[in-house]
């Protein structure tokens, strides 16, 4: 099961992620690495600490599920949420060790149909 999320701030999605573990697990680790000022996205860090300085706190959504474990999919699922979602602070990133590529964002209604499309052959 691959979990697609979203970090706000009121109706402006941060952060777009995926996990194949539980949300729960995921959701504490965001919190905690924030909490602590040790995030690894630099861009949500800064904005997590301006809200917090103005008592403004950050809501974490499912935003979908899928069932499957094949690693392409779920990169490129994520892929087609940030690319839908258009979230302030992340990219279209795959990495794998010391590789990284980052991918050109698409139209987001080109990704909401590809999103459909996946649901449709998955689900």
């Amino acid at each position: 099961m691959i979990n697609v999320y979203g970090i706000y701030k009121g109706a402006v999605c941060l952060y777009v992620g995926v996990t194949a573990r539980t949300w729960e697990v995921r959701c504490k680790e965001h919190k905690s690495a924030l909490e602590r000022g040790v995030h690894d996205n630099k861009t949500l860090q800064k904005e997590y600490l301006k809200c917090r300085d103005n008592g403004i706190g950050f809501d974490y959504k499912i935003l979908d599920s899928i069932d499957t474990d094949n690693t392409l999919l779920k990169f490129f699922y994520e892929s087609l949420y940030i690319s839908f979602k258009k979230p302030k602070c992340n990219k279209c990133v795959i990495e794998q060790g010391r590789n990284r590529i980052v991918l050109a964002r698409c139209e987001p209604e080109i990704a909401e149909k590809l999103i459909d499309s996946v649901n449709n052959t998955i689900k």
